[in-house]
This record gives C-alpha cells, sequence and structure tokens, in this order.
C-alpha cells in the first residue's frame, strides 16, 4: 500500500513537471 501510495506520488509530480514544461514552451513561443 505505501508502495502503491509513493508511486502515485510521483507520478502526480512528473505529470505536473510535464504540464509545466509545455507552459514554458508555450510561453517562449511568444517571446
Amino acid at each position: 500500500m505505501y508502495i502503491y501510495v509513493l508511486y502515485s506520488t510521483i507520478d502526480h509530480i512528473l505529470s505536473n513537471i510535464d504540464d509545466i514544461d509545455v507552459i514554458i514552451l508555450y510561453n517562449r513561443n511568444f517571446i
């Protein structure tokens, strides 16, 4: 159970990082 929670937390963080990278690239195209 603990490993599952840890894995889902890491997965959530990684998906958030992906979203941030996309936003940065999207904004960079307008500069």
